[in-house]
């Protein structure tokens, strides 16, 4: 073996020196027992034969960036080394366990006490300092491609200054694991300058205790993050502030995370936003608590989308941090298209558990959510500089107890008439302790598509049905049964106590039955009597359509709660509308009224009625 030995001997053991390498111990039967030994390989260079001092008291910048440039591989031996500015500009190679000490000096170039020029691998890159003193300096940064880390470890004994991190801005970035304490920004892969898209980026976890953002990327495809876990925010950083999210994405496409939890965000737990398209992406689940903003937000700049994503579950605890004021959804999604979200789930403090806009295609599973104050779902053009339509809009099932103070369990309304919601389906849902009204909606004629929302809710709840429908929108179908009493059909009046039933009983034939079951099919009218007001009815759809194209329904026609008739109403001559007009009816006392009959015979055929004057022709 060809090495330089050098040995003391205290009587019981010697301590050698190989080489370029580490100490080792070997006992007086011959065994080697120091961890530290790597290897009699002259590759592979030792800092301390180098002159660096592992006691963190001696800086040690000159003999670290000495055994840099050789190009060798470097071995960080247990210790602490203490050094103010460090350049990667050759490839190189790290192994060991021994913490870089960042004496908080100014760097000699850029905003960061490391600078990585070149390919870099290290099974541990392990970074402290005091903090005491730092201005806005990074960590890290590395303006190359091909990194490879096993653990990247930044701690400081205080809170670090608002950057403080590492921020990586190549391609082909894999680390294992990101262990940060008292760092502002983590971690964060961005372009150096403008909007550079970089590929192939693998993070297994990352776990930060005291953060303003825990990660961020922007223009980055063909990415993955295993796990997320934050916590703790930043003192001093108490309400919401623009970009400090716990999570910030911008511009990445064909890309995976894990499971994220989220704790403490100073705003947005998790946020898609930027000047670009976010595409084809998939997220496990998402756990916010204590966000001072929403648990997850989809806002993309005007003119963009994010589109084609998964997410799995979504958990919001204590949304919004109590505050009334809006932008404190557990969910509000814009300028989204093609969006699945297994289940949105919302605890303690909930402004709104869904707010869409801008939607094309949103499915969600399932939504829950406890201490509702303003909406479980809404639809709103008022956030976000939103511009589009609603056009699909689907959840299977809601579940809501909301605060007396909440007025309405769902809004459908838009601000502006030129922009439409339409094919919205709300399945079997349980909503209890609004104030005024099931839902609110718009009384512009916004809806180009059908809109059905089926619900449930105490007796102890409002009876309103929608607020704000007119007579025209009759796309919009309601379902709601209030303890016993349901209200089905058109949402239009039914702000009022009207209910329209079929009971299915009445279906049997029996030999015993009440004054009200003497018929095949009972439709019951719970309406305040009065002369000319309608009660319930049968309505048809227009040939191969979901809208309505005529009526037969039932008419009180004399002043006397038995005087009761039947109307038969048609569609209006324009068939732009859902307007339907009452053309005859059939009174108590057994006269024929034909309401509308045409005064002239042009145009009509062979047995059609004219009225001319007080005379009925026939054609």
């Amino acid at each position: 073996m060809s090495a330089n030995i050098k040995a003391s001997v205290d009587g019981t053991q010697a301590i050698i020196g190989v080489g370029g390498v580490d100490q080792m111990t070997v006992s007086n039967a011959g065994v080697v027992t120091a961890n530290s030994f790597v290897g009699l390989n002259s590759n592979i260079i030792n800092i301390r034969n180098f002159g660096a001092d592992p006691t963190g008291v001696v800086d040690s910048t000159t003999a670290i960036q000495n055994a840099i440039n050789t190009g060798k591989t470097i071995f960080l031996p247990t210790g602490t080394y203490k050094y103010s500015y460090l350049q990667f500009n050759v490839p190189s190679q790290i192994i060991g366990n021994g913490i870089l000490y960042y004496d908080g000096s100014t760097p000699l170039t850029g905003t960061a006490s490391i600078q990585i020029n070149s390919s870099l691998t290290a099974e541990s890159l392990r970074i402290s300092s005091s903090g005491v003193g730092e201005i806005a300096f990074d960590y890290i940064q590395a303006s190359s491609s091909n990194i490879n880390i096993g653990l990247l470890e930044l701690n400081s004994n205080v809170q670090r200054n608002v950057t403080g991190g590492t921020n990586f801005y190549g391609s082909n970035i894999f680390i294992d694991k990101v262990i940060t304490k008292n760092i502002a920004r983590p971690i964060a892969f961005q372009p150096l300058t403008g909007t550079t898209i970089r590929q192939n980026i693998h993070v297994g976890s990352l776990i930060a205790d005291n953060y303003i953002r825990g990660l961020a990327l922007s223009y980055v495809n063909n990415w993955s993050v295993n796990s997320v876990f934050v916590k703790t925010r930043w003192s001093g950083v108490l309400t919401m502030t623009p970009g400090y999210n716990g999570v910030l994405l911008q511009g990445c496409n064909d890309w995976t995370m894990g499971e994220l939890y989220i704790a403490d965000a100073p705003e947005h737990s998790f946020r898609i936003g930027g000047a670009a398209n976010t595409t084809d992406f998939s997220i496990g689940q998402i756990t916010s608590v204590n966000s001072s903003g929403c648990a997850m937000k989809f806002n993309v700049d005007v003119g963009y989308l994010a589109k084609n994503g998964q997410v799995g579950q979504l958990i919001g605890i204590n949304t919004g941090e109590g505050s009334a004021l809006g932008n404190k959804e557990v969910a509000r999604i814009t300028r989204v298209e093609n969006i699945n979200i297994g289940s949105i789930a919302g605890y303690v403090f909930v402004t709104r558990c869904l707010a869409a806009q801008d939607v094309e295609n949103l499915n969600v599973g399932s939504i829950y959510a406890e201490n509702v104050q303003a909406r479980v779902v809404q639809t709103e053009s008022s956030y976000d500089s939103s511009t589009g339509n609603v056009n699909g809009l689907y959840i299977d099932n809601v579940t809501a107890y909301m605060n007396p103070i909440a007025r309405a369990a769902f809004d459908f309304s838009y601000a502006s008439g030129s922009r439409t919601i339409g094919n919205v389906i709300i399945g079997d849902s349980f909503v209890t302790g609004f104030s005024n009204f099931l839902c609110t909606a718009d009384a512009l004629n916004i809806y180009s598509g059908p809109i059905f929302l089926n619900a449930r809710s105490l007796s102890t709840d409002a009876v309103g049905g929608v607020e704000n429908i007119q007579s025209t929108n009759s796309l919009f179908q309601l379902n709601y049964t209030r303890g016993t009493s349901t209200y089905k059909g058109k949402a239009f009046d039914y702000s009022s106590t009207a209910e329209n039933t079929i009971n299915q009983t009445q279906f049997v034939n029996t030999s015993s039955v009440t004054s009200d079951q003497k018929a095949a099919l009972f439709l019951r009218s719970n309406v305040t009597p009065n002369i000319n007001t309608y009660g319930a009815g049968l309505a048809f759809s227009r040939l191969n359509s979901e809208r309505r194209g005529a009526a037969i329904v039932a008419k009180q026609t004399g002043n006397d709660v038995q005087n009761m008739g039947i109307s038969f109403l048609c569609a209006a001559v324009n068939a732009g509308t859902d307007f339907v007009a009452e053309n005859m009816t059939l009174k108590h006392t057994g006269v024929l009224n034909l309401v509308n009959l045409p005064t002239s015979s042009a145009g009509l055929v062979t047995g059609d009625l004219w009225r001319n004057g007080n005379v009925i022709n026939i054609v």
